[in-house]
């Protein structure tokens, strides 16, 4: 049998953090983008067709203005975490992957954090790292790049054996054979 088991080092790199903060923001949940989107439409429509009416004009600004100083804030937010400086000796952390679940170790956590893979809320894959949601806010990150193919196959399938399906948003479905 192989080993069942991954212990890698990652951490996040200055464009990564913003990456992730878009990511968590529009890409996760489409829903959002759709929200800002509408809010947006609706605050056109009411500047443009109802600009007469006060409190058409007054309700259009602030539907058109929503999106934009949600977007603003989550700029400076970001610019005060990266100005913080060195965010990747900050992110760094040990990841170990087995079928206990998933556990971090770091600078700031020397004792660790480790999750069952019953508490993880969701696991994703986007373009450039592995995501485990181990609350609705806080996350594992694991960039691909720090895994060799090997360990990408035993992360795969330790995520297919232990987290449900509805948890699962991977870009391949089935589980890696060996």
């Amino acid at each position: 049998m192989a080993k069942q088991e991954v212990c890698v080092r990652s951490a996040l790199h200055r464009g990564d953090y913003r990456k992730l903060t878009y990511w968590n923001m529009f890409g996760k949940d489409r829903r959002v983008g759709a929200l800002f989107g509408a809010m947006l439409l609706v605050g056109a429509v009411l500047l443009g067709c109802f600009f007469d009416n006060l409190s058409c004009r007054i309700l259009g600004i602030v539907f058109c203005a929503c999106p934009v100083l949600a977007i603003l804030i989550m700029e400076f937010q970001i610019l005060r975490v990266l100005r913080r400086g060195n965010l990747e000796a900050r992110t760094e952390a040990e990841y170990r992957l087995g079928p206990g679940g998933v556990a971090a170790y770091s600078a700031a956590l020397p004792d660790g954090l480790c999750c069952a893979w019953e508490k993880i809320g969701g696991v994703y894959e986007t373009r450039l790292f592995y995501l485990f949601f181990i609350n609705r806010v806080q996350m594992f990150t694991i960039r691909k790049t720090d895994l060799s193919p090997a360990e990408r196959r035993v992360l795969l399938s330790l995520v297919h054996a232990h987290v449900p399906q509805a948890a699962m948003h991977l870009r391949e479905a089935e589980a890696p054979r060996d």
